[in-house]
């Protein structure tokens, strides 16, 4: 009984760690059917209307890929940090 409560409470306190990093897919400026509409018109064809709303979402969908990227690299870092941890504390309580 003392072994089962030990797994719960850290199952349970290793998902209150989980960092939220989670991107949702319809957030992503980068599909977004204006800007893919404009991005495949030649730039030189844009009216200057098309062009200054061209750079505005090029600018959210740039520093979209910016934030996408380090929350990976975070994700990542984590995963490798609490995947040994929660590895040797998982074999730990097999042990007691």
């Amino acid at each position: 009984m003392k072994k089962l409560l030990l797994i719960v409470t850290f199952i349970i306190c290793s998902s209150l760690s989980v960092p939220s990093l989670v991107y949702a897919a319809d957030d992503d400026p980068c599909q977004d059917l204006v800007y893919k509409k404009l991005k495949d018109k030649d730039i030189e064809k844009l009216s200057e209307r098309e062009y200054q709303t061209f750079e505005r979402l090029s600018g959210s969908c740039n520093s979209y890929k910016t934030q996408s990227s380090v929350a990976d690299d975070m994700t990542t870092s984590w995963l490798k940090t609490y995947g040994i941890y929660l590895g040797g504390m998982l074999l730990f309580l097999l042990i007691i």
